[in-house]
C-alpha cells in the first residue's frame, strides 16, 4: 500500500514471480478514491501480489480513509474485475451501492454512494450490497467435480 501524489508504481519480486503495479497517468491524489492492481501467476491464475494506491493529497477524516482502504482491500481480495477468460471487466466489480460503489462523496465524517438510496446513511459502518456479497461468494465457490 502506498500514498500516491500522482502517477506511481509498486514493484514486486519474489523467487517465482516479478511485476509492477502502476497507477494510470490520470491518478488524482485529491479525490476520494484509490487504485488496486493485482498481479496473477500466469499458470495458476492466482493473485500473487496486490498493489494499492491511496490518494496522498486528499483532505479526509479517519472514517473516510477507512472506507477507501476497505474498498481497495475488497479489490485486492479478488473483486478486481478479472473474468475467467483473463479479460478485465470494465466496471472492475464496482457496484451502485455499499462499499463497492464506484463513486462516493463525503457525507458528515464518512462517505456515501454518489447516488444513494433514500434513507441510507454514510459509511462507516460498512454496507455490502447483495451483488458484492454474491461476487465474493463466487471467489470461494467449490469447483464442480468432473463426472
Amino acid at each position: 500500500m502506498a500514498l500516491a501524489t500522482g502517477p506511481d508504481k509498486i514493484d514486486f519480486v519474489d523467487s517465482h514471480f516479478e511485476g509492477s503495479v502502476p497507477t494510470k497517468s490520470s491518478f488524482d491524489p485529491k479525490k476520494f478514491h484509490g487504485y488496486c492492481g493485482t498481479l496473477r501467476d500466469p499458470v495458476t491464475n492466482v493473485i500473487v501480489f496486490a498493489g494499492i494506491f491511496l490518494p496522498g493529497s486528499v483532505e479526509a477524516t479517519a472514517e473516510q480513509k477507512m472506507v477507501v482502504v476497505l474498498h481497495e482491500f475488497m479489490h485486492a481480495c479478488g473483486l478486481n474485475g478479472m473474468m475467467s477468460d483473463g479479460k478485465q471487466h470494465p466496471n472492475q466489480d464496482h457496484d451502485l451501492e455499499g462499499i463497492m460503489a464506484g463513486q462516493m462523496v463525503p457525507s458528515g465524517k464518512g462517505l456515501i454512494e454518489f447516488m444513494p438510496k433514500k434513507g441510507v446513511k454514510a459509511m462507516p459502518p460498512i454496507r455490502i450490497s447483495g451483488k458484492t456479497r454474491g461476487d465474493a461468494r463466487l471467489l470461494w465457490a467449490k469447483p464442480k467435480k468432473s463426472p
